[in-house]
């Protein structure tokens, strides 16, 4: 059954190499946020040195960005083309996370988390909607499943990984490359979505590369 399962996966990114990509772009996204997002807390505390009231105000403002960005996303859905949310979205995401991990001060701090929790909004919006256009009903389920068994086991790996790195180095500098990585890889995105050959697989309930 699983073998079935992963021969309709490989079946559908073959033939849909293009879909395929962009969602492994969110699955890479997905797995940078996470691995750097688990040292958040030591750097708050340990870098920065910021008491408890301080943290709390830092996941505040985090959560006003969301808000916003989701408030932004209901509001405007309509105007905000697919491909501008993935680029654009992902690309401050991951610069908001060099503004966080570069800061020496709360209020560095506080904008780069704004920024993050504003632009991860809209990128994730774009990427569901992609994958929601792209990927039919009858594969959704289990094109999700095996990449989450995946995502699953990467998460722990670089998550033990950055941490190990954290202990024998310090935290700063491991988060400012993790966070360069994801720099470039948001990059790769942006380029990957961007391009009037490209807009042809942005346009909302049709289904391409099938």
């Amino acid at each position: 059954m699983e073998n079935d399962k992963i021969r309709v996966v490989l079946s559908f990114c073959k033939g849909a190499p293009y879909v395929a990509k962009i969602y492994l772009l969110f699955f890479g996204t997905t797995e940078f946020m996470t691995e750097i997002n688990s040292l958040e807390a030591a750097f708050a505390r340990g870098v920065l040195l910021l008491s408890d009231t301080s943290y709390g105000f830092l996941l505040s403002v985090f959560g006003a960005g969301i808000i916003i960005g989701s408030m932004i996303n209901s509001l405007f859905a309509k105007q905000l083309a697919v491909n501008r949310l993935i680029g654009f979205g992902t690309t401050f995401a991951a610069v908001g996370y060099v503004l966080l991990y570069g800061s020496h001060h709360l209020y560095v701090a506080a904008a780069g988390v704004f920024l993050i929790g504003l632009a991860v909004t809209f990128a994730n919006t774009g990427f569901l909607t992609f994958y929601q256009n792209h990927v039919p009903v009858k594969v959704m389920g289990r094109f999700g499943s095996i990449f989450s068994i995946i995502e699953a086991v990467c998460i722990v790996g670089l998550t033990t990984l950055i941490g190990l790195a954290a202990e024998l180095a310090s935290i700063r500098p491991v988060v400012l490359i993790s966070s360069g990585g994801f720099v470039l890889l948001a990059l790769f995105a942006l380029k990957a979505v961007m391009g009037r050959e490209r807009e042809r697989y942005f346009s909302e309930g049709l289904y391409h590369d099938k």
